[in-house]
């Protein structure tokens, strides 16, 4: 079933419950949540979540629903996305982009599922569950931001934020499971935690202004000689 849990009127915001599948066959461009007011009834609601229509909202706010995308579909948020109340967001080969920050927490789980990207310009905060699959995290900013994974694991990471003297802060530590890309922008640890590469994890992109500025630390399930 598929149905608005609530929205306050002013909010500018979407507050989903239930379970909600995106396939990328119902849209015919990307969803773009933007402003949805409580007048909406759940029908209505079902048409602009699946004819490919633009919903109205500024944040997104999951309150405990299991969300997933597959099959090439896309949501773009402008503002924060918040995942809560034990809420689960999949993206299988499908594609979040936030244009402002990403919290989950409180028992939430945010899946990058099978070759899911979510691209995110702030910051990315979590204290629940993360669960990386094969998909890849871009952190894609003009201004600092911080990944704070609560020590997480992710598949792949990119950086590519031009910010100054540092594009993305690591306050602990983060494992990249297969590939770090830097394509713009410093990676900062704290002395306290370490970007970690699991074995036959690989970074690419290093060069003079665009590397991992701390802790960086690579493991290897075996060496030459």
């Amino acid at each position: 079933m598929t149905y608005l849990c609530y929205s306050a009127p002013g909010r500018q915001a979407v507050l989903l419950c239930g379970s909600f599948t995106f396939f990328a066959r119902y849209f015919s461009h990307s969803l773009v949540m933007k402003h949805l007011s409580s007048a909406f009834a759940p029908t209505a609601l079902l048409g602009l979540l699946l004819g490919g229509y633009q919903a109205q909202a500024q944040d997104f706010y999951n309150n405990g629903a299991a969300i997933t995308l597959t099959g090439g579909a896309s949501i773009y948020i402008p503002g924060n996305l918040t995942n809560d109340n034990s809420g689960s967001i999949t993206t299988n080969a499908s594609t979040i982009q936030v244009g402002g920050n990403v919290l989950n927490q409180n028992s939430a789980t945010m899946n990058l599922g099978t070759a899911g990207t979510w691209e995110v310009k702030g910051n990315v905060t979590n204290t629940a569950t993360l669960t990386p699959g094969t998909g890849t995290l871009q952190l894609t900013g003009t201004a600092a931001q911080a990944l704070s994974t609560n020590n997480g694991q992710l598949y792949n990471l990119t950086v590519n934020n031009s910010a100054t003297p540092t594009a993305v802060n690591v306050p602990n530590d983060v494992t990249v499971n297969n590939s770090l890309t830097l394509t713009s922008g410093m990676v900062r640890t704290t002395a306290a935690s370490t970007v970690t590469l699991a074995n036959g994890a690989t970074i690419t992109g290093e060069q003079n202004g665009r590397y991992v500025a701390g802790n960086l630390a690579a493991t290897k399930a075996s060496v030459p000689g």
